[in-house]
């Protein structure tokens, strides 16, 4: 008898969406933190800090322009 393999669901049905790393690194920016902060803070690199916020203002400006 054969197996069925588990159907893989994406992580993020919409593309779009902030991730909860993205929502993270914004919602700390939003109480003044800086980027080298937030990188300590987390345990993450200040370049994974830059992409992070970089990506989830793209996702906010595309979101706000409804498209």
């Amino acid at each position: 008898m054969k197996k069925k393999k588990p159907k893989i669901e994406p992580k993020f049905k919409d593309p779009n969406q902030l991730t909860p790393r993205e929502s993270e690194v914004l919602a700390l920016q939003k109480t003044g933190k800086t980027k080298r902060e937030i990188a300590e803070l987390l345990g993450i690199s200040f370049a994974t800090v830059n992409s992070l916020m970089a990506k989830a203002h793209d996702k906010e400006r595309f979101n706000s322009h409804g498209l």
